[in-house]
């Protein structure tokens, strides 16, 4: 780690340098050249002041018990319990992503703004979409909890802020004559406050490509200033900047909202002083103030997708002609989907062909409903939310189920979901690059009202085919690939395994999960799925169930509503959730002797071999053990198996040497010695946290050992007779990554 010395030389170099400029004097390319260059240390001091803070953080919660000081960015209370979201500390407040998450026991309720202190055991619940290092971020603590007692949170000071947001969501909260969803999309468009909706809504939003509608920015913050446009000239700039503070405090402050407000306030600074703000050197200005304040901000998806968005718009607009306002409003809407379409697939790996044009209709929906929910907000702070939403709330109700109907709709078009699996930055970054350059090349002839909109469009469908082709060579070379590919998902502390045999099929291990069983889980929807679908993957060849416990089997719930699959193999053969049958498909049961063969994998599964009521009442003991084989390359998955049923097996002969050994049960204390010399495995793969027991049995037996809390998602690939590992925590040790596999692994995970 550099000093804080190591940090300062520099910054008195380059004052040494101003000074014998300004003594001196110099060119005017010198100049520039230092100004740069002390821009840029000025973001690397602040970077790194910020990065030593999250680090002492980390650090400390490498311990079982920790103690934070913090300040409550957001709530959550039920019946004996709930938790307090902290930013600690030393970090910067508006960086989110340092958010640390206290559950706590007791009927206490906190407040947004206390000052807390929170004593408790170190848990780890990584909350990042596994697909690749794009999610990673040098700033973020989100991956930890703290799980105090009945005494374990502390109030020790009141922050001093006028929580406006919290007092007008009550307010709206209150409101009787409201639909619950019309209510759920004023609380969202205005506040930011997206929970009032189920997830279900923001499924299809977000499935129709129209979800930066909803975040709140720019087009919000204009909304915002045409209420104030009936100030008298001389005072309207106070009243601009009184909107801007109106806008950030009731927002919640998320990444697209702040730069929304930062180009506002530097718009209207630049107004004053009579110079041109609105091009693309000042959107860029802009970001760099933004990253002084919140260098997080460079690492927040919402804040890229919100920059690129406006550069979009920027270049667009810079087209000549005149041209109809429907035409304009389509055109725009074509050109900057296309420009973040790569971005979006380097993501999320899916893409919604038909988001320009249900942007038509569900735009005038949404200013609708930002319109009077702004209308409202007088009336809200007076109390009369009833009776304003009494004249109005005919009119909400049945518009808020019109936009539902409109986006069940548009989901049942085909090419409402384009699953293209995420492709590495090289693509979307030569995407980009075409689009400007085809813009630049042919910027009269776009600006040509006659054909403009054929232009655009042909950019749009141009920038379709690319992706498409993409997406369709890498399912050709998987095709035809001969690598197997294991990833082990960081869900927590739970199981999902993902495997990709050669030639393309697709199996699913588990899929983690919570405490509950819940259609809507959140590691099934927001890991599982996530992954899925940047895999570019819409259908799954098998799904087996280890065992009956929720980590490991409740976040397939969601996965196999959403992606069809071929067969179900549980303990029992039970179907999710413990039903007979799957939908009409039979769930097959998991025992010696059912396995699979395909290209050169043979999958055979050791134990249980029968089970009778007693193995299923008792889940760990049922835990399914498979074993994969692949030439010279062997895998074993042994779910949450028992120390018995380890001894047992190991005492029939069932257990030879293996490569990777999947250890039991998130490398708690169950993994026994017997199973590791049975099996005398090179690499230990931990879907969890492991114990100190473990960690010391598994290094005093000379095994390799990476967990998915520390080191991410761990994905192993191999051809049968090589192998080697990739994971996506930065400088964690993977067994087997030399710079020759590097460029194969870089190859099969981008």
């Amino acid at each position: 780690m550099l000093s804080n010395v190591s940090i300062l030389i520099p910054g008195l170099v380059l004052a040494l340098f101003w000074l014998v400029v300004w003594v001196m004097g110099s060119g005017i390319g010198f100049k520039r050249v230092l100004l740069s260059l002390s821009v840029l240390y000025l973001l690397s001091a602040v970077s790194y002041a910020d990065w030593v803070a999250i680090e002492q953080y980390r650090n400390l919660f490498q311990e079982r018990e920790a103690t934070v000081r913090g300040v409550v960015v957001a709530t959550s209370a039920w019946e004996g319990g709930g938790y307090v979201d902290l930013i600690p500390k030393r970090v910067n407040p508006l960086n989110l992503q340092a958010r640390v998450r206290a559950f706590y026991r007791g009927s206490r309720v906190y407040q947004v703004g206390e000052r807390v202190q929170a004593t408790g055991r170190v848990g780890i619940a990584s909350k990042k979409p596994p697909q690749h290092l794009l999610w990673w971020s040098p700033f973020s603590l989100k991956e930890y909890t703290l799980s105090t007692g009945e005494e374990g949170i502390i109030q020790f000071g009141q922050k001093r802020s006028l929580d406006l947001r919290g007092f007008f969501l009550e307010r709206l909260r209150e409101v009787a004559n409201l639909g619950p969803r019309a209510r759920g999309l004023l609380a969202a468009l205005i506040f930011g406050e997206r929970g009032e909706l189920p997830v279900e809504f923001w499924d299809l939003v977000k499935e129709s490509g129209i979800l930066h509608l909803f975040a709140i920015s720019g087009f919000h913050l204009g909304l915002y200033l045409s209420l104030f446009a009936f100030f008298p000239k001389g005072k309207s700039a106070w009243a601009r900047t009184l909107c801007l503070l109106l806008f950030v405090l009731l927002s919640g402050g998320p990444a697209s909202a702040v730069r929304a407000a930062a180009a506002g306030l530097y718009a209207l600074c630049g107004g004053f002083r009579g110079r041109r703000t609105a091009d693309k050197a000042g959107l860029m200005r802009v970001g760099l103030i933004l990253l002084w304040i919140n260098p997080a901000y460079l690492w927040d998806l919402g804040f890229r997708l919100s920059f690129l968005a406006v550069w979009s718009l920027k270049v667009y607009t810079g087209l000549a002609g005149e041209r109809p306002k429907l035409i304009s409003f389509l055109g725009a809407n074509l050109f900057v989907t296309a420009c973040l379409f790569p971005v979006l697939a380097c993501y999320f790996g899916c893409i919604s062909l038909w988001a320009p044009f249900i942007s038509l209709v569900v735009f005038p929906v949404v200013a609708v409903f930002l319109g009077l929910g702004l209308l409202s907000l007088p009336f809200l702070a007076a109390g009369l939310g009833e009776l304003y939403f009494g004249a109005s709330g005919w009119f909400l109700t049945p518009l808020a189920h019109f936009l539902q109907k409109t986006l069940v709709a548009v989901a049942g078009l085909p090419g409402a979901q384009l699953n293209l699996g995420t492709m590495g930055l090289t693509l979307p970054v030569a995407a980009l690059l075409a689009i400007y350059k085809l813009v630049d090349s042919f910027r009269c002839w776009l600006g040509s009202s006659g054909k403009h909109l054929l232009g655009v469009g042909g950019i749009y469908g141009l920038v379709l085919v690319l992706l498409t082709g993409a997406s369709i060579s890498a399912q050709l070379g998987t095709a035809t690939s001969p690598w197997l590919r294991v990833t082990a998902l960081a869900v927590g502390q739970g199981d999902s395994f993902h495997l990709r045999l050669p030639g393309g099929a697709d199996l699913l291990v588990d899929g983690g999960g919570g405490r509950e069983v819940d259609p809507a889980d959140w590691t099934g929807r927001q890991v599982v799925l996530a992954y899925l679908a940047a895999e570019g993957i819409t259908r799954l060849d098998s799904v087996l169930v280890s065992h009956w416990h929720t980590d490991h089997y409740a976040g397939l719930l969601p996965v196999v509503a959403k992606i069809p699959k071929a067969s179900l193999v549980t303990p029992g053969g039970l179907a999710l959730p413990f039903q007979f049958g799957s939908g009409g498909k039979r769930a097959y049961r998991a025992r010696r002797g059912v396995g699979f063969r395909y290209r050169g994998v043979r999958g055979e599964v050791l134990f249980p071999v029968h089970l009778n009521q007693k193995l299923l009442t008792e889940a760990n003991s049922s835990s399914v053990v498979l074993l994969v084989n692949y030439h010279g390359f062997s895998m074993l998955f042994t779910g949450d198996l028992p120390p018995l049923k380890q001894r047992d097996l190991a005492y029939e002969g069932l257990l030879n040497a293996v490569t990777v050994l999947k250890v039991p049960h998130h490398g708690g204390r169950s993994t026994t010695r017997e199973l590791l010399e049975a099996t005398k495995p090179a690499l230990a793969v931990i879907p969890g946290s492991p114990r100190r027991e473990t960690a010391a049995l598994l290094q005093e037996s000379g095994i390799e050992a990476l967990a998915t809390t520390k080191d991410g998602n761990l994905r192993i690939t191999t051809d049968g007779s090589r192998w080697h590992v990739a994971t996506t925590e930065p400088g964690s040790g993977a067994v087997g990554l030399t710079p020759e596999t590097l460029v194969l692994t870089l190859i099969q995970v981008l």
